[in-house]
């Protein structure tokens, strides 16, 4: 029993040592480095979201949305940026590369790259003037620079747009001259109709007006999408076969188009019943017998 015992303690011994050689090992410290920046980055993930859940139900209104989500998409960009800074000193203190000394160089170095960078110092002003004052939020329909699109993606270097086509464009902030926000606090539904002469322009608009209050703002959907009455600027402008009637209605950020295409089709059907023509171009063909 003496021996067996002193076998079974000497065993253990081995393997505490092993597993002890193991655990001090680079390998082993290594992986535990890679779990942590992975339990890092998910954890953090998982925080911004429900913190992002929690202040987007509680917003007043779709801005202060906007607002938040683009807010916490930069906090986030910066936490995840600190995140693989650390991870990569770590590594190289593992590899027994001595930080301190490149720490300070890199302070030097860093100093000295962005008074030299003015392209890089020039974009992360810019766009922190972007982000904080509120011109631009994740979601907004905008035109930067001659190009229109969505702001799919935004942090202090760049805006990312995707348009109607699909097509993604990379803006730098530092070249940003002129945003136009055509989403921001309210958009919108801009038309302008075209009637006949011979057709009684006070009539055409008493027309509109009632299928603007009876039709469209009957609707739950289109109700909830605006926000104010129809506005009916009156005849606009004479054209070769019809005169203009203007009107516009007050939505909310980005419903202008889906209040703009159910208006258009109401009136479409009603100016038919009401017998109202809307001028098209044709063509009289004659036939001439020889």
């Amino acid at each position: 029993m003496n021996i067996l015992g002193h076998e079974f303690a000497k065993s253990y011994d081995e393997i505490a040592k092993i597993f002890n050689s193991i655990a001090t090992s680079f390998w082993f410290d290594l992986a535990v480095i890679i779990f942590l920046l992975i339990f890092l980055i998910k954890i953090t993930d998982v925080i911004i979201g429900k913190i992002q859940k929690h202040w987007v139900a509680k917003a007043d209104s779709f801005e202060t949305r906007k607002q938040t989500v683009t807010m916490l998409s930069l906090v986030k960009n910066i936490i995840f940026t600190l995140i693989a800074i650390l991870f990569i000193l770590s590594l190289l203190d593992k590899f027994g590369i001595n930080i301190k000394p490149l720490l300070a160089t890199a302070g030097v170095a860093g100093l000295a790259i962005g008074f030299a960078s003015k392209r890089f110092v020039e974009d992360i002003i810019a766009g922190f003037i972007i982000i904080t004052s509120g011109q631009l939020r994740i979601g907004d329909y905008v035109e930067i620079n001659g190009k229109k699109g969505t702001v799919e993606k935004l942090d202090l270097k760049m805006v990312t747009l995707r348009d109607v086509n699909g097509y993604v464009h990379f803006i730098r902030c530092g070249l940003i001259e002129i945003i136009t926000n055509y989403t921001s606090q309210y958009s919108v539904a801009y038309m302008e109709l075209s009637v006949a002469y011979n057709e009684n322009p006070d009539r055409v608009i008493e027309v509109l007006k009632d299928i603007f209050h009876n039709q469209l703002k009957t609707q739950p959907d289109m109700r909830e999408k605006i926000i104010e009455d129809i506005v009916v600027s009156g005849l606009t402008s004479f054209e070769d076969s019809s005169i203009k009637i203007r009107t516009m209605i007050k939505t909310q950020p980005k419903m202008q188009w889906a209040v703009q295409f159910e208006f258009n089709k109401l009136i479409l059907e009603r100016f038919k019943k009401e017998n109202i023509e809307i001028p098209y171009n044709y063509i009289n063909a004659i036939v001439r017998n020889n």
